[in-house]
């Protein structure tokens, strides 16, 4: 007994020691990390700082030419003579201009890395001030529901699932000021963080060891059935919200005007990240589903995962709803179009690490990993405990068995030493009566 119990308190030391081990490496892997992005940092200043002084000294020198162009030309203007003008100075301008542009947009993906700027289609704000003249510049009439991200596209599908009601749409459209359904759409996008095509809104939910994040969608078979399932469901209400709000988008404003560009390419980006995402899916549960893992199991692990990318892009949208202010149309529009501008900067990001390599992603396997492989080895142990407790058991029935059979034993040999001394006695009288 003493020695099942040592040996169980071995297996649960060197399971401590491996977790520990593991703990240990992710901090120092997190670490070396973070010490090597903090020298690129300072690296990528020095290399922009170094530009900057040269640009400097071009314009400089692009000045001083422009100013001995303009002395030549007051010159002629007295003498009559030719001016001397150096048709270098205009191509050195043009080239101080693009390089102007790239280090704009260079200092505006070092802000969107601290969480201010916009990088997305080239953009280059580098604050939300720059983002709202944009605005205020190329869509002077408060068009916020043409451009779009993930959280946008997915109300848009429940709504085309849902049906809305058409006149108290407009209803409150006119009491909050807004011109289409569409600028509807995208204020509500804000109310949820999870899309409610996946979840249910509304509803604080504890997620159990098997259950899925998805509680619209509770196991793969309803999320891959060929006919009603959910994924060729979204597939197909994908593809008709990119049909329609494109036709609307070239409907409503011009081809030469920025905005529409800028729209056509929000709904194009997004709706390719979601085939992205659906895939990501499908490729997640296939890997879990092929290992240790059965098919709940398998289908939990893939929905944190992605409810996990689908909370990472949504960071810019959280709290942008508490200061809308109703009646205020450019106020709302200057909040939703900075917000959905981050989420596609965060959206490209994700595609850019694949999906699967998102530190979102990393974090929440991490985590996951790590609890269920101290959840098997306790049941392990338990399973291990239950059987030495039956073990014992037969071994305590053996040994009151042996006992009876010893003191059984005792006494017949104490019955056989009392008959061995008196057959010893009869022998004894024989030999006297023969002598």
């Amino acid at each position: 007994m003493e020695d099942n119990k040592i040996i169980q308190k071995e297996s649960i030391e060197a399971l401590n020691f491996e977790f520990e081990s593991s703990l240990r490496k992710y901090e120092k892997n997190a670490l070396i990390t973070a010490k090597t992005f903090y020298h690129k940092s300072e690296t990528r200043i020095d290399s922009l700082t170094k530009a900057m002084g040269t640009l400097l000294l071009k314009t400089q020198k692009g000045f001083a030419q422009t100013s001995a162009n303009i002395n030549s030309m007051r010159s002629f203007a007295g003498s009559g003579a030719m001016p001397e003008v150096n048709n270098q100075s205009a191509e050195d301008l043009l080239r101080v201009t693009n390089r102007i542009t790239k280090l704009e947009q260079e200092l505006s993906r070092s802000k969107a890395s601290e969480g201010e700027g916009i990088t997305f289609n080239n953009l280059g704000f580098q604050s939300r001030s720059e983002t709202n003249a944009w605005l205020e510049l190329n869509a002077p009439k408060h068009q916020f529901g043409f451009i779009v991200d993930f959280h946008t596209i997915m109300e848009h599908i429940h709504q085309q699932i849902t049906g809305m009601d058409s006149l108290a749409s407009l209803g409150k459209l006119y009491k909050l000021r807004l011109k289409t359904m569409s600028e509807s759409v995208a204020m509500t996008s804000f109310e949820v963080q999870s899309p409610r095509f996946l979840t249910a809104s509304g509803v604080h939910a504890v997620v159990d060891s098997e259950a899925s994040y998805f509680s619209h969608i509770s196991s793969f078979h309803k999320w891959n059935d060929p006919l009603e399932g959910f994924k060729k469901r979204w597939k197909n209400e994908l593809n008709n919200f990119k049909s329609s709000h494109s036709e609307m988008i070239q409907s409503h404003l011009l081809p030469s005007s920025q905005l529409y560009h800028l729209a056509l390419v929000s709904v194009i980006e997004s709706t390719s990240w979601v085939l992205g995402f659906i895939n990501y899916i499908d490729e997640t549960y296939t890997q879990y589903a092929s290992g240790k893992f059965g098919s709940k199991k398998s289908w939990h692990i893939t929905t944190k995962l992605a409810t996990a990318l689908i909370r990472e892009i949504g960071i810019p949208r959280r709290g942008a709803m508490n200061a809308f202010e109703a009646g205020d149309a450019q106020q709302i529009n200057q909040i939703i179009f900075y917000a959905v501008l981050r989420s596609l900067d965060k959206m490209t990001v994700v595609v850019k690490q694949n999906y699967k390599d998102a530190p979102a992603v990393s974090t929440e396997l991490v985590k996951f990993l790590s609890m269920n492989t101290s959840v098997e080895a306790v049941d392990r142990l338990v399973e291990q405990a239950a059987e030495l407790k039956t073990s014992y058991g037969d071994m305590s029935r053996k040994v009151a068995a042996a006992s009876n059979t010893s003191t059984t034993v005792g006494n017949k040999c104490d019955k056989l030493k009392e008959e061995v001394a008196d057959l010893k006695r009869r022998i004894v009288k024989l030999e006297q009566k023969r002598g």
